[in-house]
């Protein structure tokens, strides 16, 4: 390929990733998903927190478990008679 064979390729997808980029923005804003009525019904969350609540929270008891059994429970089919019903 000659260099101006490379050239025309370079600059005509620079202007075509510039029309992409351009189309995309003015389909965001065009289709936006939200109404006008459903936007005034939005109200913003208020960033207040209750102090009260989390220093009630930090001095909370904490319980530590006497112990923990870590061994598996028996089958229960067997009964203990080694198999033998009754």
């Amino acid at each position: 390929m000659k260099q101006k064979d490379i050239l025309f390729f370079v600059i005509g997808f620079f202007f075509l990733a510039v029309a992409w980029g351009m189309f995309t923005v003015l389909h965001s804003a065009v289709s936006s998903t939200i109404s006008e009525s459903v936007s005034m019904q939005i109200a913003p969350i208020a960033s207040s927190f209750n102090t009260n609540v989390i220093t009630l929270l930090k001095k909370r008891e904490k319980i530590i478990p006497l112990s923990v059994s870590l061994q598996p429970t028996p089958a229960s089919g067997s009964g203990g008679q080694g198999g033998k019903t009754p």
